[in-house]
């Protein structure tokens, strides 16, 4: 008789989801001002050994560039690392113990730091540029980073080749894509590096050809060609991540007990005096270089640790008074009873320079070394003399590698 009228069902009203936290973008100098992070940074500082122009110009332009870009992001391909600021402390840990290992083989604490020689300090940059940016190139290929504002509405994707979050935003939040791009982030961690040093640094490094290659190769995780720069960081990168080491061979260094040597050079310029003795001489040296693959052991091979030449960034530099002696021994016909004459003869005709140092061993370079053949031998780490060839980036009046990206 009656219907029943039902009342009407009430909707169940789901509760939003928070947004994740978001986070505000800090710049360098703000990260610096933590005082951990700061005396952590002094303890860099210390390791590197470096004056403080050279430490303003190379070092703190890749400490600050480096804090703005990470930021906060975590490397979640470190579980220890896998949380907020994790790229900050796990750069930071890496470069210390890296710098420390390779100190350990190259100790410098007995020179000033005006008096290590420049192929020293540029090897020390490469270990500490190649610990600070390894791997970054995962921030490129994994990581969704969303610029927003201070309440945490998305403006736009963070692009990290357009710049660091400081030129694109206020706030950001971040996530990650499911791909996995390993390729990518091996190609852009070079890339990124580059973006992130000064450019001076960049280009001191990329003098030294075989230092750049192995550099280019560790940061694409190419370990193989990743030579001494991979021998000194890997091992720590294990350490730190508590992996098993793939290759013990990897924590072995090799010695390079002079290469701290500053031996000054004396340049002059003056003209021809005695060609016949040059042209003698050249030929003599131009031979014994071409063939000695040839011969095992001989004094002139590059690969032999205390040959009597030795392949530079520069040219050829040639341990005195050895190698004279050989073409003295070689050429007693010639009639040259002082070895001095030679080298006197070959600087005045603007084609070597003698060192001046404290030993009587004084090497001499040959500054054109297209006098000796077409085809040059790569300079060798292990080429001890090779210190006094090399020389640091000129410090202009003004600096104008205004500290980027802080």
């Amino acid at each position: 008789m009656f219907k029943k009228i039902s009342s009407p069902k009430k909707k169940s009203i789901k509760k939003r989801k928070p947004l994740p936290p978001h986070y505000e973008v800090l710049t360098a100098d703000v990260v610096l001002a933590n005082k951990k992070v700061h005396l952590l940074v002094e303890r860099i500082k210390t390791l590197v050994h470096i004056s403080d122009e050279y430490w303003d110009m190379l070092y703190l332009p890749i400490i600050k560039a480096y804090f703005a870009f990470v930021q906060g992001l975590p490397a979640i391909k470190y579980t220890a690392f896998n949380k907020h600021n994790g790229y900050l402390e796990l750069g930071i840990r890496r470069v210390i113990e890296s710098l420390v290992a390779y100190r350990k083989n190259h100790p410098v604490k007995d020179l000033k730091p005006e008096e290590i020689p420049a192929t020293e300090a540029r090897w020390t940059y490469a270990v500490f540029t190649s610990a600070f940016f390894y791997g970054l190139g995962q921030i490129i290929a994994t990581y969704w980073v969303s610029m927003c504002n201070n309440k945490g509405f998305h403006s736009s994707r963070w692009n990290p080749f357009a710049g660091n979050m400081l030129s694109q935003g206020t706030h950001y939040r971040y996530s990650f894509e499911a791909i996995n791009r390993d390729t990518l982030a091996n190609h852009s961690t070079p890339i990124i590096a580059k973006d992130l040093m000064p450019k001076e640094g960049f280009v001191w490094l990329s003098e030294d050809k075989e230092l750049l290659e192995a550099w280019l190769a560790f940061l694409q995780n190419d370990i193989e060609r990743g030579g001494l720069v991979a021998k000194i960081i890997l091992p720590i990168e294990h350490e730190i991540l508590q992996l098993p080491l793939m290759d013990s061979s990897l924590i072995e260094f090799p010695s390079d007990e002079i290469a701290q040597d500053n031996i000054e050079q004396n340049n002059k310029d003056k003209v021809l005096t005695n060609e016949e003795v040059i042209n003698k001489f050249v030929d003599w040296l131009r031979n014994e270089i071409d063939g000695s693959n040839m011969r095992a052991g001989s004094p002139f091979g590059a690969s032999q640790p205390n040959a009597v030449a030795h392949f530079t960034l520069n040219g050829v530099v040639l341990l005195f008074p050895y190698a004279f002696v050989l073409f003295l021994q070689n050429f007693p016909e010639f009639g040259i009873d002082d070895m001095l004459t030679i080298t006197q003869a070959l600087s005045e005709a603007n084609f070597a320079e003698k060192y001046h140092g404290d030993d009587a061993n004084e090497p001499v370079k040959i500054i054109d070394p297209t006098i000796l053949g077409e085809r040059m031998q790569a300079p060798s780490r292990n080429a001890q003399i090779t210190a006094t060839t090399d020389s640091y980036p000129t410090i202009k009046q003004q600096a104008n590698n205004s500290l980027k990206n802080n």
